[in-house]
């Protein structure tokens, strides 16, 4: 199925196909090492590093992965303190604040906000 007025393979540089019954990204890995657009570069290599944890191990589907990242950059960035808790949600991917809320709340049995004022390391909750 290809979109009037588009032509995404001419923009990627690369074949776009669409009504497929899977979704796949395939890219060069040295683009990992141009330099990160991000702010904070301990943040940049964090993800990477999860990246690479991740792409070694095959035992847990994608969405199980995405979830641990998730939980982990959480935890980190709530400690650190020097982000609000909306902007966390949105680095991790969350498009509403209520929706972090709502995972943090499912992974840890407490609010981002309980657990920034806690002096208690955050603890996963049970499965």
């Amino acid at each position: 199925m290809k979109y009037p007025n588009e032509n995404f393979d001419e923009h990627l540089n690369a074949p776009v196909y669409f009504s497929k019954p899977y979704n796949r990204a395939y890219f060069d890995p040295n683009l990992l090492a141009l330099p990160a657009r991000f702010s904070d570069a301990s943040l940049y290599k964090s993800v990477l590093e999860k990246i690479e944890e991740m792409s070694k191990s095959l035992e847990s589907s994608f969405g199980d992965k995405v979830r641990e990242v998730r939980k982990n950059l959480a935890v980190k960035l709530l400690k650190q303190n020097t982000v609000s808790i909306s902007e966390i949600g949105f680095l991790l991917g969350f498009q509403e604040p209520t929706s972090f809320h709502k995972a943090f709340k499912k992974w840890f049995s407490a609010s981002p906000e309980e657990s920034r004022k806690s002096t208690v390391k955050v603890k996963d909750r049970p499965s």
